[in-house]
């Protein structure tokens, strides 16, 4: 190097460790395929000599950034939290860097950060959907300049890859479990309209009860704005009452355990009062938690995996055929017992 201050190169790594150039690039990248001791060699003589990547020049020279952009709505969704480091573990192995954005469930935001990570030259992108029609045209138009495989629902109009949840047969499991307890009277704590994932949990759910020969009227629907709200103000019991039902289905786990908690602190008992199913079984990975009955993907199938798998089949052949992943659920039934009994579910 000619100066103190100069930048220190990939070329100045490899003339000190005696590697390749593209060697180090794949090394500090964190590529898996490479020894791990060739990696940790490299990488000490990085730090040794001080170097930072330049990920601007890198991506010009390459025409890659070895960056993917997982954009998601809810910080605080536990399911999402999970998910989310499955992902970035999985690309990691293959030597992408992860950029975690949130759009906050806001379409508008959304846009914005499709729009900024196609700015900072990402590889591809991993989008958890708010499912709005104002970001549909925009996702169908980046699909076709770079790999972007959505998770979770669909978007209208768009087709793109796409791992998803059977969320149709997850509601009709929910729904099914209750009335085999006996259960009549019932409470659906509902996701935002907007959501496609909504819709059919929502679908499934009514079918069920529809073939128990259940009327409508034996439902109680609450709007996924009216739980936030309680939420917020500490209000969910006076949401939830008056307690004329014995059986409530959740659209996710996180509404789920707010109405377990808020009945618990009333007096009731669960199950023996009021039985609850919720989706995303996040139990499984937060122990601590109370028992839940639980609607998720079955046994042996994994979303952060599938996702992965889409992306490097997308990266690797940009022509090839759209495909949508449907994975099989199953209730993880924790209500009764402190260990998950698996139900129904197809292979």
């Amino acid at each position: 190097m000619n100066g103190s201050d100069s930048r220190v190169t990939l070329r100045d790594i490899a003339l000190e460790c005696g590697y390749s150039v593209n060697t180090i690039s794949r090394a500090l990248r964190g590529d898996s395929r490479l020894p791990g001791e060739t990696r940790r060699r490299i990488t000490e003589a990085a730090d040794r000599l001080g170097y930072i990547r330049n990920n601007s020049a890198s991506s010009l020279r390459s025409g890659h950034s070895y960056t993917v952009a997982v954009i998601q709505g809810d910080l605080t969704n536990m399911h999402y939290m999970t998910l989310l480091n499955e992902i970035d573990y999985d690309l990691r192995k293959n030597g992408y860097v992860v950029m975690i954005l949130s759009s906050h469930d806001s379409p508008e935001l959304e846009r914005q950060l499709l729009n900024q990570a196609v700015s900072h030259n990402v590889d591809g992108i991993i989008l958890l959907p708010t499912s709005s029609d104002l970001t549909s045209n925009l996702v169908a138009s980046l699909s076709r300049r770079l790999p972007l495989v959505l998770v979770h629902r669909r978007l209208k109009g768009v087709e793109v890859d796409l791992v998803c949840e059977d969320d149709e047969r997850g509601g009709y499991e929910a729904g099914s479990l209750l009335v085999s307890r006996g259960h009549r009277r019932f409470l659906y704590l509902s996701g935002p309209g907007y959501n496609s994932s909504e819709i059919l949990r929502r679908r499934g759910f009514l079918r069920a009860l529809t073939e128990a020969g259940l009327p409508e009227e034996s439902v109680r629907i609450i709007p996924f704005e009216k739980m936030a709200q309680a939420i917020e103000s500490q209000t969910v019991l006076r949401l939830l009452s008056p307690v004329n039902y014995t059986g409530i289905f959740a659209f996710y786990d996180n509404y789920a355990y707010q109405a377990l908690y808020s009945l618990l602190a009333a007096g009731y008992r669960v199950p023996d009062d009021i039985s609850i199913v919720g989706f995303d079984n996040i139990k499984a990975n937060y122990r601590y938690l109370p028992p839940l009955a639980s609607v998720s993907t079955a046994p042996g199938s994994s979303i952060a995996r599938e996702t992965v798998n889409l992306f490097l089949r997308r990266i690797s052949d940009p022509d090839a055929k759209v495909r949508t992943v449907t994975l099989p659920v199953c209730i993880y039934d924790r209500e009764l017992v402190g260990t998950a009994r698996v139900r129904g579910g197809r292979t």
